[in-house]
């Protein structure tokens, strides 16, 4: 048999243990609360920080893109251009040389010479020397170029 104030003494030890526990649970709670809440705010300051590098950093990636587009824009049109240049004098070049205009044999074996109008300061005439040889071979160096 247990007496009746022994009784009572572990009714109210039992009632203090109870109460310091869920005393320190609450604290725990708030403790654990808090702490959650501060990496929480953290997490939000990083995301809005990378956020706005990301703009920025897309920006910049858009305007220099641009900036790379019209350049390799200006590029081609210079060598289509180049290229249309050098086909159309090819082109030339090998009419006359199918028309025979630029095969005149002199007597003796010689080489056929054509005078052009230079592009220099003075615009005398320059001689140039070839055969039909030479021509196909500058107008298969083209062919391959292009």
């Amino acid at each position: 048999v247990v007496p009746a104030g022994a009784l009572e003494a572990l009714t109210q030890d039992l009632e203090a243990e109870r109460e310091a526990r869920c005393a320190r649970d609450a604290d725990l709670h708030e403790r654990f609360t808090r702490e959650v809440g501060e990496l929480n705010r953290r997490i939000e300051e990083h995301r809005s920080a990378l956020a706005e590098e990301m703009a920025v950093v897309l920006r910049r990636v858009q305007e220099h893109g641009g900036h790379l587009e019209s350049l390799v824009e200006r590029e081609i049109a210079d060598r289509s251009r180049e290229s249309l240049e050098l086909r159309a004098i090819m082109d030339s070049v090998w009419q006359r040389v199918a028309a025979g205009e630029c095969r005149q044999q002199r007597p003796g074996g010689q080489q056929s010479t054509r005078s052009f109008f230079g592009s220099g300061a003075d615009d005398r005439p320059q001689e140039l020397v070839g055969d039909q040889e030479d021509i196909n071979t500058v107008y298969d160096m083209v062919q391959e170029a292009l």
